[in-house]
């Protein structure tokens, strides 16, 4: 985890280091001098403008992150996952009105530990919630920042298709669908906790894991 924020602008600039033209779910800005000044400042790169070992961490991440198998989109959060449950996380914040990012290693368990930080996801999995969540999660604000109760995620093969979707709002312990502005439509008989887990294998077999636990004790 770097615990640095950066501007699209930022990661744009350490991404052509290696040739990245385009980094999933990261809107493209063009670099420019003042980005190499936010990272000099961000002692990311060196005094002069240089590569240091900072700088060949962060080029590493973002190629690394290019080449996931998979990216799940959950609200702030886009998680790069590998089939061997390797995540690194692209975390969107908002500082002082403006829009940065912070770029996260993890694994397939701190993705699950991170997504039921979510209202709806906890509230469906209530009952392993502290199980899941039992070893806290570093230096991270986990709070999803939403208005209204609702939960959209989207899954992305690593071509950056569109493979399945969900999109659900909470209203007295019912859940509905959404409509394309975010409005509660019909209800709507699931569990996202359930579906969130089956539709990302590299989670299925902690979540069981978890549950399992809960069961017997």
């Amino acid at each position: 985890m770097t615990g640095k924020t950066l501007y699209a602008d930022e990661l744009y600039y350490l991404a052509e280091y290696r040739n990245i033209s385009m980094l999933f779910g990261l809107p493209y800005e063009v670099p420019t001098p003042a980005s190499m000044e936010g990272l000099i400042k961000k002692e990311i790169l060196t005094s002069t403008g240089g590569l240091s070992q900072e700088t060949v961490n962060y080029v590493e991440l973002l190629k690394k992150y290019t080449q996931a198998d998979r990216y799940v989109h959950i609200q702030q959060y886009i998680f790069g996952l590998f089939d061997d449950g390797l995540c690194i996380i692209l975390k969107q914040v908002t500082i002082k009105d403006t829009i940065q990012f912070e770029l996260l290693v993890g694994d397939a368990l701190i993705m699950l530990q991170i997504a039921l930080n979510h209202p709806i996801l906890k509230h469906s999995a209530n009952k392993y919630f502290e199980k899941i969540t039992a070893k806290p999660l570093e230096n991270m604000a986990l709070r999803f920042a939403f208005t209204i109760p609702t939960l959209v995620i989207e899954i992305f093969g690593g071509d950056s298709q569109l493979e399945d979707q969900l999109a659900i709002g909470l209203q007295n312990n019912q859940y509905y669908q959404l409509d394309e502005q975010n409005k509660l439509t019909t209800s709507i008989d699931i569990d996202p906790f359930e579906w969130f887990v089956t539709k990302i294998p590299q989670i299925t077999a902690i979540a069981q894991e978890r549950i399992k636990e809960v069961q017997q004790s």
